[in-house]
């Protein structure tokens, strides 16, 4: 029998593969990276974030690469060299809107809110359980890396 934290986490896992996956195919300044051991290891979830077990994980519509699109490197953060990773918990609704986030690791708060703002804009297909739509909590990882 499989439990509700084990199909939570391979859903999470899902998500991160696809997140890594994509960005290894993105020339942007801003870049999704993820090693093998952060795929194995997500980032412990803030508090207030709670799971629902789920059968399909949310999908952003047009894949992770319309993050992307919506993501600016914040002006300051260029100009002084900040880099690093953001990891923004989002709540994604049964229309497949992003409801609420929650920073789990943060670079700075231009590149945290930059990160929340591109994750906001994108349309989600919504996690499905039973084939009916669902509200879940998923962890999205953003790098901001300057080439």
């Amino acid at each position: 029998m499989v439990t509700k934290g084990f199909k939570l986490l391979i859903g999470i896992l899902a998500i991160l593969i696809l997140v890594a996956a994509c960005s290894e195919k993105m020339e942007d300044p801003v870049q999704t990276e993820m090693t093998q051991k952060e795929v194995e290891k997500p980032a412990d979830p803030p508090e207030g974030v709670e799971f629902v077990e789920y059968d399909v994980h949310p999908k952003p519509v047009g894949g992770f690469i319309a993050i992307q699109q919506n993501l600016e490197y914040p002006e300051i953060a260029r100009k002084t060299g900040i880099e690093g990773r953001t990891v923004v918990y989002a709540k994604v609704n049964t229309d497949g809107d992003v409801v609420e986030t929650k920073i789990s690791e943060s670079v700075s708060v231009e590149c945290d809110a930059a990160a929340v703002k591109a994750i906001k804009a994108t349309k989600w297909d919504p996690a499905l359980k039973d084939e009916n739509p669902v509200d879940v909590w998923i962890a999205i990882p953003i790098d901001f890396r300057l080439k």
